[in-house]
Order: structure tokens, then C-alpha cells, then sequence
């Protein structure tokens, strides 16, 4: 629904003077009362978390390999 309000908004600002937003981007999200199942990295151990973002593809596999740098990224992020 959020999408479809920021695409109504932008329609109806459109005639305006050129004193509001140029660009508009809406992304997809479930309804609230739909439960997300996505894995919870933030809470997973060292060993499920590297398994799961390995699946995504978006870390380059060099980086998952280097044991020193993710003992470095590993332990910077559980201070957070």
C-alpha cells in the first residue's frame, strides 16, 4: 500500500512548481501480519551466519576464504 500512496502523491505533485521531490523509489514488504521468515543473521553464531551470506552471493568468496579478516569482521561486529 505504501507504494501505491508514493506513487499517488507523486502523480498528484506532479503539476506542482518544482518544489518538491524529483524522484520517488518504493520497494515491496510484506503486510505486517504476515510473519517473515528470513533468517536472523544478526543472531545466528559465526559458523550459520558465514553459511547463510555465502548462499546470498554478495560477498566475494576471497573475503570468506581470508580467515584474518573475518576474525576481524567477525569480532567488530558482536561489540555491536
Amino acid at each position: 500500500m505504501g507504494a501505491i500512496l508514493s506513487f499517488e502523491m507523486a502523480r498528484w505533485f506532479a503539476p506542482q512548481p518544482a518544489s518538491h521531490a524529483q524522484v520517488s523509489f518504493c520497494i515491496r514488504a510484506a503486510a505486517p501480519q504476515i510473519p517473515d521468515t528470513k533468517p536472523r543473521l544478526h543472531l545466528m553464531n559465526d559458523s550459520n551466519f558465514l553459511a547463510e551470506i555465502s548462499k546470498l552471493n554478495g560477498t566475494p568468496k576471497e573475503v570468506l576464504v581470508d580467515s584474518h579478516l573475518l576474525q576481524l569482521v567477525l569480532q567488530r561486529s558482536s561489540r555491536h
